[in-house]
């Protein structure tokens, strides 16, 4: 919708990914069968590495097929001209907009 000022507020609505729900019990798991499968308890950088290996395994599964939420959850954002007269979302609105885009639980 148009407003007086030139400026536009819009009305979107997400399905918010779900590539975050349950990756803490996931991880958890995963690294607790690797630690299990060593002959002795690794050090706390390698413990580290092996986080972050088995996080990035994890991801990229999930980002390599997404899957999304059954819920959506609408918002509006507000655009307004900028100083390079191009359109832009209010910080707020945009704050607003990415906490809908993942669910957490």
């Amino acid at each position: 919708m148009k407003n007086e000022d030139d400026s536009f507020a819009v009305e979107i609505t997400v399905k918010p990914m779900t590539i975050l729900v349950g990756i803490e019990e996931e991880l958890t798991n995963a690294l607790l069968t690797k630690i299990g499968e060593l002959e002795e308890f690794p050090s706390d950088e390698e413990i580290i590495q092996m986080s972050f290996e088995e996080m990035f395994a994890i991801m990229s599964e999930r980002v390599d097929e997404p899957t999304y939420s059954d819920e959506s959850s609408a918002v509006t954002v507000h655009l307004h001209k900028n100083e390079e007269n191009m359109y832009e979302i209010d910080e707020e609105d945009m704050l607003a907009l990415d906490s809908l885009l993942f669910a957490v639980e």
